[in-house]
């Protein structure tokens, strides 16, 4: 990214000319300003508005969470009579919570439920998912093809999406939070290894030696460190910690996962990103970490442009944005547990662990210990299938381990065989 390619047709020589780079938008040494909130504020309402034009063919994806109502708030009266919509299980707290927020802007709202017939078939629905994203996008979070066949009949062509948010938001940018262990990490080094640690939802606690053939493990071994340091080393040590978490999640998350998710989307839409503004960026990581760490910016943001929406509970605390430190707290154990019992008003949108032990199950499983797999060599099969077993038991949780095998052999089978 920000970089140009070029190739000489006489030599057939490359070579790779970065003409900006992402670390130029953040603080180096701790040199932050505390008094630019407002600053902040403004860059983000302008990255918004510029990415508003063709109103008539505009939508906004909107949520129970922070960043989509950030969004929303920085419209303000331009999102009166804009198309929104949620997309979720009946149920889900988003389908509420949202409703609320559409009715505060005046939006012309729709919710897209997802029902027991999204994931009947799960092997076609993963293949077209596979192909569209040029096999870079694998089947362990499976909403993106309900979103598709609802965009043939959406009343807009340009969506507004939230994405991106997580880096005003440092210690709940999932999968890379800026935790307190890291923050307390004294090196570059012990930021890196605390990072690929929180980051492996892959391998988790598998012993890769057991799981892969021999020559794959020795060739896969170290590679996913290397290409941490590849990337990060070189902010690791100038950059507080909690910036290089945020580093990591720009550079790698956004450009590997989300993109490769939105590609999916690009199919049938345009997509705009107003966090992942330049000058937005530029702004916020200029604030220090504890005033950019847990919503503060996203709360100053609606407090400043629809307060109305401050009342409305998070669907990820189930508390309003403005509530108390005790309530909170309070407010965000009973949510927790609420959502992990599936209480109608309070359940996740998705229940992806479910599907793969139970609607995924048979798909995945006859994938994974095809004649084709095996024939690859790349893993025991016989570790394989006590992995998989212990996954659909309930015993441990491999979604992301499993998911991502089965995107492997269907890219191997789309693109490849």
């Amino acid at each position: 990214p920000g970089s140009v390619l070029r190739y000489a047709i006489q030599t057939g020589e490359c070579s790779l000319d970065p003409y900006w780079k992402l670390e130029s938008l953040f603080a180096e040494g701790g040199e932050y300003d505390s008094s630019a909130q407002d600053v902040v504020v403004s860059a983000f309402r302008k990255s918004v508005a510029l990415r508003s034009g063709c109103r008539d063919l505009l939508g906004l994806s909107l949520s129970g969470g922070l960043d989509s109502r950030g969004i929303l708030a920085a419209l303000g009266e331009q999102a009166r009579e804009l198309h929104t919509y949620t997309l979720g299980l009946d149920g889900c707290a988003d389908q509420g919570l949202a409703a609320r927020m559409a009715r505060v802007a005046g939006t012309r709202h729709e919710f897209i439920e997802l029902d027991k017939s999204y994931i009947e078939n799960f092997q076609e629905m993963a293949l077209e998912m596979i192909r569209l994203s040029d096999g870079m996008y694998h089947p362990h979070e499976s909403t993106e093809m309900l979103a598709l066949k609802y965009f043939e009949r959406a009343p807009f062509k340009i969506l507004l999406r939230g994405h991106g948010g997580e880096t005003a938001k440092a210690a709940l940018a999932y999968p890379v939070m800026a935790s307190p262990e890291i923050l307390c990490c004294s090196s570059g080094s012990d930021v890196l290894a605390s990072i690929f640690k929180i980051t492996n939802l892959v391998m988790r606690d598998i012993d890769g030696e057991k799981l892969f053939a021999p020559w794959f493990f020795d060739w896969v071994r170290n590679s996913p460190m290397e290409s941490l340091r590849e990337s990060c080393g070189n902010v690791s040590d100038s950059l507080a910690p909690a910036d290089v978490c945020v580093f990591y999640y720009i550079s790698e998350h956004i450009r590997r996962q989300v993109v490769a998710s939105l590609e999916i989307f690009r199919t049938k839409v345009e997509i705009r990103m107003p966090y992942v503004d330049d000058t937005f960026l530029g702004a916020l990581f200029k604030l220090p970490v504890s005033m950019r760490n847990r919503g503060e910016v996203h709360r100053r943001l609606v407090k400043t442009c629809m307060p109305a929406l401050m009342k409305i509970p998070d669907s990820n605390t189930g508390a309003p944005l403005d509530a108390g430190a005790i309530r909170l707290v309070v407010t965000d154990k009973f949510n927790s547990l609420m959502k992990r019992l599936s209480v109608k008003g309070f359940r996740h949108y998705t229940e992806y662990q479910k599907w793969h032990r139970e609607g995924f199950r048979e798909s995945s499983q006859r994938i994974i210990f095809s004649d084709q797999t095996a024939s690859r060599n790349l893993y025991n099969m016989d570790n394989l299938r006590t992995v998989f077993d212990a996954h659909i038991s309930g015993e441990k949780d491999y979604g992301h381990l499993l998911g991502t095998i089965v995107g492997l052999e269907l890219w191997f089978r789309s693109f490849v065989d």
